[in-house]
């Protein structure tokens, strides 16, 4: 229900929406410069285990290496982080999968309609012509996406291949749109993953996750952070994002004043 209050308030405090002209993507290659820049260092590698002794984080194990640390910042999801930790340090918390796919199309979908939502008996919830919000000029294409959700990995959005699943998607457009035709797609693609976002179950509000943890040194900060309940959002991330360094300055602060 606070997801549709928010949705539905036009009024001038109501829901606002924007979006960063040349993608998202611009800004987290201008976060990479600036760690680079200042000494840091990306390591594109799978995390196996982070290693903890006396309750405190130590660093991390990828690949058989060992990198020392003291403090991290997770934005797994709270599964994937308890395998990874060996220990359930999040309960309660569900997840469910999205299958995204993105066509460019030669000519517009959808007459001055920016976002569909489906109940239609249809394989996807909603269809987004992407530039019927944001200028077409900047794309030179039309940009539309189709998504749905599912909730385990037995669904056959997980395990058919990509091919399938774009074809169940156009066979839906089909039926949805009379004038469709594959002729018009110009590529595609598809975006699966098995833990997108969380669901926001009745109480969710009591599960939401804090930023510091009870293992010193660890935080989290991510699609199950308050600044993205109820409405998930780049926004809600990046505010969460911002919310745990806040909190790790705080607590470094706090022990310096101890010391």
């Amino acid at each position: 229900m606070s997801r549709i209050k928010i949705r539905s308030d036009r009024s001038p405090g109501g829901e606002r929406l924007g979006y960063l002209i040349g993608g998202f993507y611009l800004l987290v290659e201008a976060m990479l410069k600036e760690i680079e820049d200042r000494g840091g260092e990306i390591k594109k590698t799978p995390v196996h285990k982070l290693i903890i002794k006396n309750n405190k984080i130590t660093g991390i194990e990828t690949d058989n290496k060992f990198i020392s640390c003291d403090k991290i910042i997770s934005t797994a999801s709270p599964i994937v982080l308890n395998n990874i930790i060996g220990i359930p340090l999040t309960e309660g918390i569900k997840y469910q999968g999205t299958a995204c796919a993105t066509f460019a199309l030669k000519e517009r979908l959808m007459e001055n309609l920016y976002w569909l939502n489906i109940k239609a008996d249809l394989p996807f919830g909603a269809v987004i012509e992407h530039t019927n919000f944001a200028r077409f000029d900047d794309y030179g294409e039309h940009l539309v996406y189709v998504t749905s959700y599912f909730n385990d990995l037995n669904s056959p959005l997980w395990k058919m291949s990509e091919e399938e699943v774009i074809k169940l998607y156009l066979n839906g457009l089909k039926k949805l749109f009379q004038d469709f035709d594959e002729s018009m797609i110009k590529w595609w693609k598809l975006a699966r993953n098995v833990d997108t976002a969380p669901i926001f179950e009745t109480g969710f509000k009591n599960k939401v996750l804090p930023y510091k943890t009870k293992i010193r040194g660890l935080y989290l900060a991510g699609m199950f952070s308050l600044p993205n309940y109820p409405e998930r959002s780049m926004n809600g991330s990046i505010s969460a994002g911002s919310g745990c360094v806040r909190k790790i300055l705080e607590d470094e602060f706090a022990e310096g004043k101890k010391c």
